[in-house]
């Protein structure tokens, strides 16, 4: 039975790429893939010392990437055992902390952190902890499912077995990476303007995705997401987006303030209003 609905739901999901071929250009973008194959590599240069946040035992640059471009890359994951099951020669030192509450000692030349944020309770803790790693002019690149998008405000609603269950009956493909509890705690591209700015980081560039993968089980469901996504892109814009890539720049001199102790104590922002 279990067999008979996978090929079900692959011929869907052909039938759904099919249907998006027929939208303007952007609609049919992979944010992930994207960040991986565009994003990323536009700021990579060589003997770079990078720190890959979240990584775990999938850690973003492959040994061949890293031996060519001379990468010192450090892997940042809350789970010992995730950093373990990384390749060997991937990470050239781990640090097994929860990175809401790292303090770095400012030493990257870049910050890599994709499909993280969403799992973590207090975002700005974490971008509080980009900026402190990142040397003066260096940037933290982020890869940010959106807390707007329909199934990220299911996978806040639903239990978690009941999620589990159905994402690996339906993709189970994603076993290996997917189906960490999610939060998305200020997960959208305005608060990520915010927390930049209360953190002295510089936002540099967004770019916004309106791909994912989640409702082309069925394409009539497929369909409806994206008659939803049009009309909330109507109204709210990028806010309405599936994902985003953000590049957070660190200035080269410190931003002038009248109280940098103070701003730096009260730096928790409000929620924004959607």
């Amino acid at each position: 039975m279990r067999k008979l609905l996978q090929m079900f739901v692959a011929t869907q999901q052909r039938w759904c790429r099919i249907f998006d071929t027929a939208l303007n250009g952007r609609f049919a973008v992979d944010g992930a893939s994207h960040f991986g194959r565009v994003f990323v590599p536009a700021q990579v240069r060589p003997n770079m010392t990078v720190y890959d946040v979240g990584g775990g035992k999938h850690p973003f640059f492959g040994n061949e990437t890293k031996a060519q471009l001379r990468l010192k890359v450090y892997g940042i994951d809350i789970t010992e055992q995730e950093l373990k099951e990384a390749p060997v020669g991937a990470y050239d030192g781990v640090i097994c902390r929860d990175i809401c509450s790292y303090a770095g000692d400012g030493t990257a030349d870049l910050v890599v952190c994709q499909a993280v944020l969403e799992h973590v309770n207090d975002t700005d803790a974490a971008v509080h902890s980009f900026a402190s790693l990142l040397k003066p002019g260096a940037a933290a690149l982020v890869f940010v499912p959106c807390r707007n998008a329909i199934f990220a405000r299911l996978n806040t609603i639903l239990p978690e077995k009941l999620k589990r269950t159905i994402l690996f009956t339906l993709f189970p493909t994603t076993q290996r990476a997917h189906g960490f509890p999610a939060h998305y705690d200020r997960c959208a591209p305005r608060d990520f303007i915010a927390m930049a700015r209360v953190n002295n980081l510089q936002v540099e560039a967004i770019e916004s995705y309106y791909m994912s993968a989640y409702f082309s089980f069925f394409l009539p469901a497929h369909i409806m997401w994206r008659i939803w996504q049009g009309l909330s892109l109507s109204v709210v814009g990028d806010q309405a987006c599936e994902s985003f890539s953000v590049v957070l720049r660190k200035p080269q001199t410190p931003e002038p303030s009248s109280d940098i102790s103070n701003a730096f104590v009260q730096r928790r922002i409000p929620e924004q209003s959607h």
